[in-house]
């Protein structure tokens, strides 16, 4: 037995925690803006119906229904969608469970898998979307607070008309189109739903964003790791510690264009009360093979006497640049030491700490003592040093590399399904709102037929208001999707993994391009509805 290693701290069971561990995290954060987004879609939904049936509640109130009685009434609607919904996730989420295990299984290796049904988390779904569906429909049917059985038997007053602010500024009014200026005065009349369809669109938008991000944060992650960071194609470990010596039959046995020797060995690093078991790797002063930048991604080099700690490390330990850290040693017959923090870098895979390797050699271990190699070559290194005595493993880039191209396919399954689901919420927004605006506008529409316009003129004043609310949400998106980024980084980032905050404008234009072709689908869907409607009924109605 060479070495017993604790659970907890074995690569690949940290690696499998972390990334369990990430997936919690956004188990949090996701369903709550989906909710948020669907809570919008009732909010309007609710509203429209207690307009329609202002008459029959004034009605209910007349025959001594309370207030509370009608309102109950009516976030029973939305209780009951948030049950019938429920339902259909718990089926759906049971369905997919088996599926999603298996990525796993196969990604890590797992030997086998048993999938139950936790119904503490079936519970806590129910009761969550139920707190926001009744919070939704007391909102949505909140009205009815307001409607008196006597006011309620007579058609509702028009809302009285009044100069907007940009009619004000003549040089921009007098320049735009009738059926713009139609536009803005019906978004200035409804500017309380105006507003919950673009908060709705806009937390869309940067739903869409997330993965999007997710997409482009892990392939840049891992290129800056075993691209930039580590630049080796082979680490070959020892079986033990070794003699530096033992490069000159390395280069004997296989063909290498450079060949540099490193020291790995686990110690415990503290700061005061906080302490951390970390692998502190010893190379050359000059090394090929590792790149290191600090925080302002700037290129630093390893010092004679001081000590690189990774980001996540000075985290856990408290310390910046310039701070001292005691070095508690394994190593029997070998002090503890005090040595400097010389730098903290970026270290996006891993918890590490970096030494000058004769630095290390005489402070830590042994003079000449190495563990290891990592070697540039073309060579079939792991075939041609299988059968050699004292090399416990032969790592290859090229394998990792692959490995993590699994994982990044499964990554990119994730992320069309959640830009699904955003997408499906934003028809939802879209499509709701102009059914409802339609009914709420018939007579409206049907003046305007009688005026001379035509349904592709109605249709299109129609989409122009959806391209503006589109575009607006949008605008707003940006910065909330920026800001729901940096979060769903923070939250993932673990001990193992420091997910880059990676903001381009490839995740924006991308995120835009998504929103924009669900509205189009949406208004498309609504064409029919609209070319269908029957004006003549609209003005024979005394209620719109």
């Amino acid at each position: 037995v060479k070495r017993i290693t604790k659970l907890e701290n074995q690569l690949s069971n940290s690696v499998l925690v972390q990334k369990i561990d990430g997936i919690e995290q956004m188990s949090n954060v996701l369903p709550v803006m989906f909710l948020m987004v669907a809570a919008v879609i009732i909010v309007i939904m609710l509203s429209r119906i207690v307009a329609n049936d202002r008459m029959a509640i004034g009605v209910l109130k007349a025959l001594g229904y309370s207030n509370l009685d009608v309102l109950s009434h009516y976030t029973k609607y939305a209780l009951a969608i948030g049950l019938v919904g429920s339902t259909i996730g718990i089926i759906g989420g049971i369905l997919l469970s088996g599926p999603l295990s298996q990525v796993f299984v196969s990604y890590f290796n797992i030997p086998f898998v048993t999938i139950n049904v936790y119904y503490s988390f079936i519970f806590k779904a129910i009761i969550l979307t139920s707190i926001f569906c009744i919070a939704s429909g007391l909102l949505g049917a909140r009205t009815v607070l307001h409607i008196l059985p006597a006011d309620s038997m007579r058609p509702e007053a028009p809302k009285s008309g009044k100069r907007i602010l940009l009619e004000r500024i003549g040089f921009f009014w007098r320049r735009l189109s009738f059926s713009w200026k139609m536009v803005i005065r019906n978004i200035m009349r409804t500017k309380r739903r105006f507003i919950f369809l673009v908060l709705g669109l806009a937390l869309t938008y940067s739903i869409n964003a997330v993965p999007l991000y997710m997409g482009e944060a892990m392939p840049t992650m891992f290129n800056l790791q075993y691209g930039e960071y580590q630049k080796m194609d082979y680490n070959i470990d020892f079986a033990r510690p070794m003699n530096k010596n033992i490069l000159k039959d390395l280069n004997q046995l296989i063909d290498t264009s450079k060949m540099e020797p490193k020291l790995e060995y686990p110690f415990e690093l503290k700061n005061g009360w906080r302490k951390k078991a970390v692998n502190i790797i010893g190379m050359p002063r000059n090394t090929d093979f590792y790149e290191f930048r600090d925080m302002k991604d700037k290129e630093v080099y390893l010092s004679e006497k001081g000590i690189f700690v990774t980001e996540a490390l000075a985290k856990l330990l408290g310390v910046t640049k310039g701070d001292y850290v005691t070095i508690k040693n394994f190593i029997p017959g070998k002090k503890d030491i005090k040595i400097e923090v010389s730098g903290v870098v970026k270290q996006y895979l891993g918890i590490n700490a970096f030494m000058d390797l004769e630095a290390m050699q005489s402070l830590l271990v042994d003079k000449e003592m190495i563990t290891g190699v990592s070697i540039a070559s073309t060579d079939d290194i792991k075939e041609k040093l299988k059968d050699v005595k004292n090399i416990a493993a032969v790592r290859s880039s090229s394998d990792i590399q692959n490995a993590f191209l699994e994982y990044l396919d499964t990554m990119n399954i994730a992320t069309k399904f959640y830009l699904l689901f955003g997408g499906i919420l934003g028809f939802a927004i879209i499509y709701n709102a102009t059914i409802i605006g339609i009914s709420e506008r018939n007579m409206e529409f049907a003046s305007l037929r009688v005026l001379g316009f035509d349904k592709r003129d109605i249709y299109r004043m129609i989409s122009k208001e959806n391209t503006l609310m589109t575009v607006i949400a949008i605008l707003l998106g940006i910065p909330l999707g920026m800001s729901m980024i940096n979060g769903m980084a923070q939250s993932f980032s673990s001990e193992m993994i420091t997910l880059p905050v990676i903001i381009t404008p490839k995740i924006f234009i991308y995120a835009a391009i998504a929103t924009i072709s669900f509205v189009i689908i949406a208004q498309l869907a609504t064409r029919k509805k609209i070319y269908n409607l029957n004006f003549i009924d609209a003005l024979k109605s005394r209620i719109s």
